[in-house]
């Protein structure tokens, strides 16, 4: 068993250095499509340059987080019936007994 404090720690620290690296690399990757000195950003052969491509990936982002979250909504919902029927049945099994 690990002690609360230890568990809380490492939680803590895990979100801090995720938080920390996940801001990082979203401010750096959208400063460098942003950057009117610079000649954008070349993603999969599209370059992306200016204010209108910051607000298209971040209109992308959007759509793509909508998407996973109900591929994880509906995966979740599947899974609680599943557990619920199959409580169910081991309910009534118990009940015949």
């Amino acid at each position: 068993m690990v002690p609360k404090r230890g568990l809380s720690v490492s939680n803590g620290m895990a979100g801090l250095f995720g938080y920390m690296f996940g801001d990082s690399m979203a401010k750096v990757g959208l400063a460098a499509i942003a950057d009117p000195k610079r000649d954008g950003l070349n993603i999969f052969g599209w370059v992306l340059h200016g204010w209108g491509s910051v607000f298209s990936v971040m209109y992308v982002a959007c759509v793509v987080c909508a998407a996973l979250l109900v591929v994880v909504a509906v995966a979740e919902e599947r899974k609680i019936r599943f557990l619920s029927k199959a409580a169910k049945a081991k309910y009534e099994e118990k009940m015949k007994a």
